[in-house]
């Protein structure tokens, strides 16, 4: 939804029915706390993520674990596919990183 900032820890652990989390249109921020970075983890079927940050955000290495379809993509906006290219937990789960349609 317009204006969502942050995803809480754990907020889609084991979520196996989530195929695709469109954050196009926001600025999140990710919960690194202690046991707060487990957004994704679990969900298996996780095959399209769009996030309008143009700054990667940090992000931990657990959040997609266990989380993605085979072969992802991640889309960002067109002026920063290579920073998250470059970002090594983005790059790490998404091979696929293209721009925003």
């Amino acid at each position: 939804p317009d204006g969502l900032i942050e995803i809480g820890g754990s907020a889609f652990l084991g979520c196996t029915g989530l195929t695709t989390v469109d954050a196009s249109r926001c600025q999140l921020e990710f919960q690194q706390e202690h046991f707060h970075y487990y957004q994704f983890m679990n969900c298996r079927n996780l095959k399209l993520f769009s996030i309008g940050n143009i700054v990667p955000p940090e992000i931990d290495r657990m959040i997609f674990y266990n989380a993605l379809a085979d072969n992802p993509t991640l889309k960002v906006p067109a002026e920063s596919v290579d920073a998250y290219k470059a970002s090594y937990y983005w790059a790490y789960y998404f091979d696929n990183i293209v721009p925003l349609d």
